[in-house]
């Protein structure tokens, strides 16, 4: 049972012989009633206290939410970036490798075209000098055979 303050300021009692005394009972029932009235504007004040806290406290919930999710966001982002990044590193690192190795086998290439041709080069040259020896025998013959010629003639 509730009893609110104008509940006992409309309370009233029977009259006996030799009661309570009657200023006295009423005086008690004004203070139990300021009394009453103080403790319900008091939990009126703590009951919308209560609920304004309840209010920040779901905002804060959501805010923590909101804060947390971000973080998660920003963690697995970080990892997103991590992961993007290290595949291109490994990437680029195949790319140069692949460079590397092509320039080193047009590189051998080359060298092998080089070493060809030097060798090409010294069988001409090899095959020039008996040419030129040939020629010169020959035309050293041909001296020697004149000066015979004119020998015999002379």
């Amino acid at each position: 049972m509730n009893i609110t303050p104008l509940d006992i300021k409309q309370r009233q009692f029977r009259l006996k012989f030799r009661g309570f005394d009657i200023r006295e009972v009423d005086s008690f029932l004004e203070e139990v009633t300021a009394s009453i009235e103080d403790m319900v504007r008091e939990n009126a004040a703590l009951r919308e206290d209560k609920a304004s806290l309840e209010s920040q406290l779901v905002t804060y919930k959501d805010a923590e939410k909101a804060l947390r999710d971000t973080l998660l966001a920003a963690q697995k982002m970080a990892e997103d970036m991590k992961a993007t990044s290290e595949r291109d590193a490994s990437l680029r690192l195949k790319e140069a490798e692949l460079g590397a190795e092509k320039i080193l086998m047009d590189a051998k290439n080359q060298l092998t075209r080089l070493e060809e041709e030097i060798t090409e080069l010294k069988r001409l040259k090899q095959r020039f000098t008996l040419k030129v020896r040939g020629v010169i025998d020959d035309h050293l013959k041909m001296l020697d055979y004149e000066e015979r010629e004119e020998g015999t003639q002379g």
